[in-house]
Order: C-alpha cells, then sequence, then structure tokens
C-alpha cells in the first residue's frame, strides 16, 4: 500500500510538472486524482497498520 501511495505522489508531482510546461486542465485534475487516491491509500495503510489482525479477528467474539 505505502509503495502505491508512492507511486500516485510521484505521479501527481510529474503531472504537476507537465501541467506548468503545457498549462493544460486536463493534467490539474488527473494531479489532483492522483494526489487523492495517494492520500487514500495512505490512509488505508495507516488503519491497517493499526489493526494488523483485520476488524473481524477471532478475539473479538
Amino acid at each position: 500500500m505505502l509503495v502505491a501511495a508512492l507511486i500516485c505522489t510521484a505521479l501527481a508531482l510529474v503531472s504537476f510538472v507537465v501541467v506548468i510546461v503545457t498549462g493544460y486542465t486536463l493534467g490539474l485534475v488527473v494531479m489532483f486524482l492522483l494526489v487523492a487516491v495517494a492520500a487514500s491509500l495512505l490512509v488505508i495503510d495507516m488503519s491497517a497498520k493499526r489493526h494488523p489482525t483485520g476488524r473481524h479477528s477471532a478475539g473479538d467474539r
């Protein structure tokens, strides 16, 4: 998950450079989408580290 978030962040940075060079609005939209995906992946990764066994573990019964 962390690797996927880093890849999304790197792609967002690349698209940001493309936006600066070309001025395309589409690149800006793609950049914000990639940042949102990277942020959600990081949140999922952090919550998974807090609950390594998952929400429905055998100890909860």
